[in-house]
């Protein structure tokens, strides 16, 4: 399989001009309205854009600028696509080991591995995860594949296990002295060896892999001989006491299946992509990360407010001791001034929960935290992670913590709410 052309490194989110061919910008449309059609992509609460390119749903936004330069942009994803010759790898808003130790935290990705949190700001998110999981498998090889009691059904000479009397009947009936029998047997063809092994075989005729990854993939297959297809509902398989060896391959083998939403298939060219969400894992990295550091203060969850009898709801990312205070993770730089449309939501959502104080957390490379803001009888605040290069994620994640800590307010009994609202856990 050839080497694509050097890749074209874009920012998540933002604008780019990137030099490609026709065939292959519509190649990337393509890819963007078929990401925007499937339903889990965008969250819970949020939607699709509408395209910059005709009105039209798309996570890809493609536009041409002039002549052979089209404007890019990959709305709130990190990962790498390619169609044609074209690869373009989407590197996050903030520091790579920022975004993978909040993804850790999140529990999309191992938080024990082995695998290093602080990398180079250039690296490559599918082959750091696919590394990651090759290593771990052969972890999991050393260790032998489990096999586990899986039910089969044949058609024998003898009775073995359960029969199924009507099937055996009609099989007699026809001549046939055969046993439609039902049995329990000891098998490598588990859900838990077909998700790995699915995943292992992702990386091995992914174009998106270096060759060195793809050849160990295909090395590491020769293993997984009697596993079969992965199956509907193989995903959902959990480690166990006699599994826990295959904790991190599994959890890293998911995000594999999981980032290959797209492989399109129209066209001349077709393409493909391994793009992971940043959004909603980056607000659940720091709500863990919160409810870990601040456990001896307060409780933090996230908890939506019904409007009743309207079906709107009030959907805060962070709830302090179930409604004394609320915050909101916003996965965006820092700029020079509040953004308007935080301090509506932030005033909105402690309003909404008779709460005076509320928070936005943001991202900073460069501006620091706003001046908070008293607005009627809410005190807004924002806190800002330091995502420079040179403040390593552990740093970044105490800092946060204790600024949140210091921020909490003291806490009172609470007055309920009004009759019109109705707490709802989301």
């Amino acid at each position: 399989m050839p080497e694509a052309a050097a890749p074209v490194p874009i920012r998540e989110s933002r604008r780019q001009l990137v030099s490609m061919r026709d065939a292959e910008a519509e190649s990337l449309k393509a890819l963007g309205r078929e990401l925007a059609g499937q339903s889990t992509w965008w969250g819970s609460d949020s939607g699709a854009d509408a395209s910059e390119s005709g009105g039209a749903t798309s996570a890809i936004h493609v536009r041409k600028a002039e002549s052979d330069l089209w404007e890019v942009r990959v709305s709130d994803a990190i990962g790498v696509i390619r169609v044609g010759d074209q690869t373009l790898v989407v590197q996050p808003k903030i520091p790579m080991g920022h975004v993978l130790g909040l993804l850790s935290e999140a529990g999309t990705l191992p938080r024990t591995s082995s695998a290093p949190v602080q990398v180079s700001a250039g690296a490559h998110l599918f082959d750091l995860i696919a590394s990651w999981l090759l290593t771990a498998t052969q972890t999991v090889l050393r260790g032998d594949l489990i096999k586990q009691f899986q039910t089969h059904r044949e058609v024998l000479p003898h009775v073995r296990g359960r029969i199924n009397p009507a099937q055996t009947a009609g099989l007699l009936l026809r001549g046939r002295p055969q046993v439609d029998c039902e049995f329990d047997d000891l098998d490598i063809d588990n859900p838990t060896n077909r998700v790995l092994r699915a995943a292992v075989a992702r990386i091995a005729r992914s174009p998106l892999a270096q060759s060195t990854l793809r050849r160990t993939a295909t090395q590491l297959l020769v293993h997984f001989q009697g596993v079969g297809d992965l199956r509907r509902g193989d995903a959902s398989a959990a480690v166990t006491r006699q599994t826990w060896y295959y904790r991190d391959a599994l959890q890293l083998a998911n995000v594999i299946l999981a980032g290959f939403a797209l492989t399109l298939r129209e066209g001349s060219l077709g393409g493909s992509a391994f793009l992971l969400r940043t959004p909603e894992a980056v607000e659940a990295g720091l709500r863990s990360l919160l409810t870990r550091g601040l456990a001896d203060e307060c409780a933090v969850t996230k908890k939506g407010l019904q409007l009743t009898p309207s079906t709107k709801t009030l959907n805060p990312d962070l709830v302090f001791d179930n409604g004394s205070a609320v915050g909101d993770v916003k996965y965006q730089l820092q700029g020079t001034d509040w953004d308007t449309g935080h301090i509506y939501q932030a005033t909105t959502f402690a309003t909404g929960y008779r709460a005076s104080h509320a928070l936005v957390i943001t991202f900073r490379d460069g501006e620091t935290a706003r001046p908070s803001l008293q607005i009627g009888d809410v005190d807004v605040t924002n806190i800002c992670w330091d995502a420079r290069d040179e403040t390593p994620y552990e740093t970044a994640a105490e800092r946060v913590v204790e600024d949140v800590r210091d921020w909490l307010p003291t806490r009172e009994p609470a007055s309920g709410h009004p009759e019109a609202l109705a707490l709802a856990t989301g």
